[in-house]
């Protein structure tokens, strides 16, 4: 059975966490383990980062239990003394989709312009708010009409409060949760979607023997 997009989602969110690498100027890092869903489904993971001054390369796969995998990668640019954030990503259809912007430290403001695979694009501004640990994005589609998310740090949850606006002034809410097992290193990660419905992946990177 073919694997849902939130699935897909869920998992990539899943294996990013788990692997996210520690700041620095350049290096690679390259990990590997095992995933259990909530509704017992099973499989392995792969995941390269390559990091260079300005600029980080991920590349990150997921195998079924039925053999079939699915790939996602990204390169990102970042120039700290314009701003300018160019970034680059394909998903496991091949599609590909760009964003091109620039961060404004002083506004703690990132302005982007998000390219889809048929060339629509979609205008989305976010500001920051370190102290509240919160981030607000406003996106702009093709006809002019906007939609709103908001996400905000869940200290107890370690993870995201989510809510978004519609451009019909309708809400939706998200929430995501992490728990962290350092004996086995195994992550648990949680989402919560709009109608209370929750999923679930354990992700448990292989150890050196």
């Amino acid at each position: 059975m073919k694997p849902s997009n939130l699935t897909l989602t869920l998992l990539a969110g899943a294996v990013a966490l788990a692997l996210a690498a520690p700041a620095a100027d350049a290096g690679e890092r390259t990990r590997s383990g095992s995933y259990k869903t909530g509704k017992g489904h099973t499989g392995t993971y792969q995941s390269h980062v390559e990091r260079a001054p300005g600029s980080v390369k991920r590349e990150g796969s997921i195998t079924t239990e039925q053999g079939r995998t699915y790939s996602r990668s990204s390169s990102t640019t970042y120039d700290k003394d314009t701003g300018a954030v160019n970034r680059s990503i394909t998903g496991p259809g091949g599609n590909t989709r760009t964003v091109t912007g620039t961060y404004d430290k002083a506004t703690q403001t990132y302005d982007r312009t998000i390219t889809g695979p048929k060339g629509n694009s979609t205008e989305a501004t976010t500001t920051f708010d370190k102290a509240n640990k919160s981030a607000t994005t406003t996106y702009t589609g093709p006809d002019g009409r906007t939609a709103t998310s908001t996400s905000t740090y869940n200290q107890e949850t370690k993870g995201f409060d989510t809510t978004v606006t519609g451009p019909g002034g309708g809400t939706a809410t998200r929430s995501t949760s992490n728990a962290y097992n350092p004996e086995t290193g195994t992550l648990t990660h949680s989402v919560t979607g709009p109608k209370g419905n929750t999923r679930s992946v354990e992700i448990t990177p292989d150890r050196p023997q």
